[in-house]
């Protein structure tokens, strides 16, 4: 009896340890394909070149202790800087004990995709390629610069840098920004023989804004409508968008440059309530400021006068006259705003002349060897030259004064509608045709007729 009893449990025993074995294979088996799905994973958002960037990889239920990792290869402008091992704790809902942290941390030099070579781990079941996510690294954002782009609103409209379009055509556009802190200003000049109007202004121009952090994406900041009026070959309006870059830095953003030719005139048509009501915007300034209207009748008498002081004005030499302030105070009689200073032609006579002068005697001083004077006077004769090539622009500039009459967006005596601008204001020529100049008063631009505008010479 006791014969089969004996066999009975030799073949309980043997069922267990073949048991056994197969879970032990199990395990094995597990703890193989879990260290066989491994790869190592960037920790930060973003990448930055000559900063530090960190990987990591969770190895569950190995300790660290029986981990050992090495990275044999580095590609080319990586640098490793460190590879440390830590506790793992797992969840509290996994089943797994405590485990191996690994991070490696390395600096990039240039940016780019990077995907790092393979580490070989090394644990008691082997040995282990684990790879590496494919990374961007982008330009440390202490050397980052603000960058504008457009996209246009129409749907229709192409999207290259070089388009076709009819005349009298709206193009709608909105300016973007990334790679910014903020955006602190914004301004545009008036284009000519077009129409040009400020749409919307988006919350990254609101002064209470706040500081925005490093993104790829890009952040609307005003939308325009453009309407070229004449066929040729013209420039996207740029705008001048002062920006922050995340240094602290402030400047004002390049613009993409756009080149659009239009192909034919269009009709001019009656305008809508809505257009005519629009239409002097296009002349405003970006602050939305309005022409000053006529408070006083300036006769042809006033603008002679006018006239006169200011040519005294350019004759004379600066805070040696009172020329500036009776033309001012002659200027604000008349309820027109008080201008600018006029460059003064004796000053200019006066600073080449010194130029001259001080231009020889730094010369002389050389030839006898009094060198510390002689470099007193070169210093000198920069100062003097830049002075003089200032003044000798400004004397150069022809300004005018406005003797009434409209100013257009384009050189047509047909177009009804135009912006009007007060008599005896100072205004900037910009060029000329046969009978109209394009001027600028302030931040406003247009066309006149030559007969109603007076040289001040």
């Amino acid at each position: 009896m006791e014969k089969p009893r004996a066999g009975k449990q030799r073949k309980w025993l043997i069922g267990l340890l073949m048991l056994i074995a197969v879970s032990a294979l199990a395990d094995a088996q597990s703890v193989y394909s879990r260290l066989r799905s491994l790869s190592f994973h960037k920790v930060e958002e973003y990448f930055f070149t000559a900063a530090p960037c960190t990987f990591a990889v969770n190895i569950e239920g190995i300790p660290p202790s029986d981990v050992t990792l090495y990275m044999n290869a580095i590609p080319d402008n990586v640098e490793l800087l460190s590879i440390r091992k830590e506790t793992y704790i797992p969840p509290a809902e996994s089943s797994m004990g405590y485990g191996t942290h690994v991070v490696i941390v390395v600096r990039f030099s240039k940016s780019g995709a990077y995907r790092l070579f393979a580490a070989d781990l090394q644990v008691k079941e082997g040995y282990f390629k684990v790879p590496f996510e494919v990374v961007h690294v982008y330009e440390n954002t202490q050397v980052l610069k603000p960058e504008l782009s457009v996209r246009f609103d129409s749907p229709s409209f192409p999207k290259q840098r070089e388009m076709r379009l009819s005349a009298g055509e709206h193009v709608l556009y909105t300016v973007y920004i990334k790679y910014a802190a903020d955006v602190q200003d914004l301004a545009w000049n008036i284009p000519e023989n077009s129409l040009f109007k400020e749409l919307r202004r988006y919350p990254v121009l609101d002064a209470d804004a706040p500081k925005m952090n490093f993104s790829l994406d890009e952040v609307p900041v005003a939308s325009f409508d453009w309407q070229p009026l004449f066929t040729g070959t013209h420039r996207l309006p740029p705008v001048e968008i002062v920006a922050t870059a995340y240094n602290g830095s402030r400047s004002i953003v390049d613009f993409p440059s756009y080149t659009l030719t239009v192909l034919q005139a269009a009709e001019v048509e009656e305008e809508s309530e809505e257009k005519i009501s629009a239409f002097p915007e296009a002349f405003a300034a970006p602050d939305k400021q309005q022409p000053l209207s006529n408070s006083v009748e300036i006769s042809d008498e006033d603008i002679q006068r006018l006239l006169e002081l200011h040519k005294k004005e350019r004759l004379s030499l600066p805070f040696l006259s009172r020329a500036t302030v009776m033309r001012q105070e002659a200027e604000l009689g008349l309820g027109l705003p008080a201008g600018r200073a006029e460059p003064s032609v004796p000053l200019f006579v006066i600073l080449v002349v010194l130029v001259c002068i001080t231009g020889l005697l730094s010369v002389f001083l050389f030839v006898i060897h009094r060198f510390p004077l002689a470099l007193l006077c070169v210093i000198a004769l920069v100062l003097l030259g830049m002075g003089a090539i200032i003044n000798g622009h400004n004397v150069r500039t022809d300004y005018a004064l406005f003797t009434g009459g409209e100013v257009l967006p384009i050189p047509e005596k047909d177009l009804s509608r135009g912006f009007s601008l007060q008599r005896g204001s100072v205004v900037r020529i910009v060029k000329q045709t046969d009978s109209w100049l394009y001027i600028v008063f302030n931040d406003t631009y247009g066309w006149v007729l030559k007969e109603n505008i007076i040289l001040i010479r």
